[in-house]
């Protein structure tokens, strides 16, 4: 957003001269915002004024009606949980019980005389607030019974205008609602005059949406819950509209930039395909026809490749990249974890060495030497092929034709992850891939200026795989039917949401959870162990021994997550199943059943709740991806699927939970404006234009 120039001269002397606007001033200059107050607001995204204005309720407090001492003891059978109590201030009273414990008790009486008590601890200030020959006192609180005396637990002394809705916004260690209330307030009443609506006059109306300086005063303070969703889908719509602005601006500028036309290839790829042990199915015949389309293209592809996990993206992504080596271009897979790069770089090996083609591997853990070995042979044009982790995205890693980008597991990454990999290449195809289904209204808001291939159909020969609940009481059930896999041949996952014991109380630590069993019911077997925080070469050594065979059972955390390839696995056990999302379940269970034998993956949950126990059983009852991410979705919310908090830009969050038809309604205004100015050039454009990010470029 930004500033009217005529309003900026009238802008308070305390703006520092080189800043423009409230998304330029850092939340520091507020009073009361000190080097402390700043650090525990940048952790809720907050840096500048504008972030904090836009820092959006998750709810309205609904504090019930305004009572008297004399109603609320009307309500005595049936007491609301939080109550407004008016009343008269007969008496405040303090007395010290020990040397840390102060207590302030403030008597309120009604008209009809009956008195209620709010006691408050450790609060001496309160006292303060009652002005001196203050008479009537307002206070928010829980009322109870006790000792047949109505009390008020909880209580909050309102001053001054009383508000029946108050937001309830997100916290971190340090801040409390009122606090960051009063912040709001404070930011709102001095610079929200200056902050620019960035939509068009003639889409607003179109739209019938509030102004937007409205919306924000609203839903920081709203008189009642439909003012306040007004407000939010009113502020929801123009995150939406925006976005949608940066991508199909991206897009239309995507068709009009100049691509390498990767159009070589055919006998090489007829060579690997035949070596194959299987044949493609149709649903990756028709991914690879579309992909080849794109690649042959004379504009960059932008392509996203959403698969149900094992159903064989991969050699569509090795099949591609023989296409750009063959065209005399280098091609480069960044995958999420070191154990998914070495897999694919063994992959990419097996498949594309026959053919005298090199894979490169490039991983932070390597040798600096090693390292350096291989950015040497990247800017001079080999290896041809090169697979690696966040390390590809390093400054001084330069390649000397990249023609193609393919980005594994995209949601792991930040958007300026994923560009400063593209940028090394000029106008490389992207091919984006992701083995977590994509409910359609994500892929309507954050995925619109990629074109889609969708793999469904998994590859002939798979066995099933069940799934089932279990919890404590049937545990050594659970052990034995492990042992039974294990002792006919076939290995077993065991998966813990924690490392260690107390980082929470209440979850199994992978760590603990080895020990007991190494030592217990399996101490027959071969167990390895396997977290994100042990050395790299110590995971690679127990993977590889995991694929190779030499361990029966791997208790690990969620680092096998992804693609994890071991086809004699054929059962895992999850460890309070109830913590973890059902897209994230998806993925675990994908561990399992990628060979010819039937799978089985249990849920340990023992003190799920209901509404966890409901999702749980919908789970069990499907392996469809796609129908899981919608449940996820549902029951869940968006998280943060796209990696964008990752530099700031929190707009995944807020757009993605939009109903469809705001988001639907938002894509067609962005159409309509880009139809009728599509450069922004026009001044009833100016402000959308400076509130589109400057240094992303989101169509890659």
């Amino acid at each position: 957003m930004a500033i009217h120039n005529q309003q900026l001269a009238t802008m308070p002397a305390k703006f520092p001269p080189v800043v423009k606007g409230p998304a330029e001033i850092p939340v520091s200059h507020l009073k009361g915002v000190g080097v402390k107050r700043a650090a525990q607001l940048e952790r809720l995204g907050i840096r500048t004024i504008l972030d904090l204005i836009y820092l959006m309720p998750h709810r309205w407090e609904n504090r019930g009606e305004l009572l008297g001492v004399e109603d609320l003891y009307s309500l005595t059978d049936r007491l609301p949980k939080r109550v407004l109590v008016r009343g008269h201030l007969t008496g405040t009273f303090e007395r010290r019980p020990g040397p840390r414990l102060h207590l302030l008790t403030v008597r309120l009486s009604g008209n009809d005389g009956r008195q209620v008590e709010a006691v408050w601890f450790n609060q001496p200030y309160i006292k303060e607030a009652l002005l001196k020959g203050e008479e009537v006192v307002t206070i928010s609180a829980a009322p109870v019974i006790r000792n047949g005396k109505m009390q008020l637990q909880s209580p909050q002394l309102e001053i001054g205008e009383i508000k029946k809705y108050l937001p309830v916004y997100p916290l971190t260690d340090g801040l409390t609602q009122g606090w960051l209330r009063t912040l709001i307030k404070s930011a709102c009443n001095e610079y929200l005059q200056f902050i620019r609506d960035p939509l068009p006059g003639y889409i607003t109306e179109a739209e019938g949406l509030v102004p937007l300086q409205q919306a924000l005063e609203t839903v920081h303070n709203p008189e009642n819950l439909d003012a306040a969703d007004a407000a939010l889908a009113r502020i929801s719509f123009e995150k939406a509209f925006i976005y949608q602005v940066m991508i199909q601006s991206g897009r239309m500028q995507r068709f009009k930039g100049v691509g390498a036309p990767l159009r070589n290839g055919n006998g090489e790829r007829s060579k690997l395909l035949d070596s194959l042990p299987f044949s493609l199915t149709g649903d990756q015949r028709q991914a690879l026809l579309e992909i080849d389309r794109d690649l042959e293209a004379p504009y960059p592809m932008r392509r996203l490749l959403q698969g149900e996990v094992g159903s064989g993206k991969t050699i569509l992504a090795c099949l591609a990249a023989l296409k750009a080596v063959a065209t005399g271009y280098q091609a480069v897979l960044m995958s999420p974890t070191e154990i998914l790069a070495r897999q694919s770089r063994d992959m990419f090996e097996e498949l594309l060495s026959p053919l005298g083609i090199n894979v490169g591997l490039l991983i932070s853990q390597m040798r600096t030497s090693e390292k350096k070995q291989v950015m040497q042979e990247l800017a001079a044009g080999k290896p041809a092929v090169t697979v690696g982790t966040h390390a590809l995205i390093q400054e001084s890693i330069e390649f000397a034709r990249l023609g193609l980008v393919i980005i594994d597991e995209q949601h792991r990454f930040g958007v300026l992850q994923r560009l400063s990999l593209t940028s090394k290449g000029i106008n490389p195809h992207v091919l984006v891939m992701t083995a977590t289904p994509i409910p359609r209204t994500l892929v309507m808001a954050l995925y619109g200026e990629l074109e889609q291939s969708v793999i469904r159909e998994l590859p002939p020969g798979r066995g099933r795989t069940a799934t089932y609940l279990a919890s404590e009481a049937g545990r050594e059930r659970v052990y034995g039917h492990i042992l039974k896999e294990v002792e006919q041949g076939r290995q077993a996952y065991i998966v813990c949401p924690a490392i260690e014991e107390n980082m929470e109380a209440d979850l199994t630590a992978a760590e603990e959870m080895f020990k007991r069993l190494k030592n217990g019911i399996f101490s027959g077997k071969r167990l390895g162990l396997l977290h994100g925080r042990m050395p790299a070469p110590h995971k690679e050594e127990v993977m590889s021994a995991f694929r190779s065979g030499m361990l029966d059972i791997l208790v690990s955390t969620t680092v096998v997550e992804v693609g994890v390839d071991v086809p004699n696995a054929t059962i895992m056990m999850v460890e309070n199943a109830d913590r973890f999302g059902l897209a994230q379940l998806h993925q675990l269970r994908g561990r399992v059943g990628r060979g010819r034998y039937d799978a089985v993956c249990i849920l340990m949950c023992d003190k799920a709740s209901k509404q966890s126990e409901k999702r749980l059983k919908a789970f069990s009852q499907t392996n469809d991806g796609f129908k899981i991410a919608e449940l996820d979705y549902m029951l869940r919310g968006p998280g943060n699927p796209c990696g964008f908090e990752q530099h700031g830009f929190e707009t995944a969050r807020l757009i993605a939970g939009l109903e469809e038809d705001l988001l639907e309604r938002a894509i067609d205004s962005a159409a309509k404006v880009l139809e009728r100015d599509p450069n922004l050039q026009k001044s009833i454009h100016q402000g959308l234009k400076q509130s589109i990010i400057p240094d992303i470029q989101i169509g890659y």
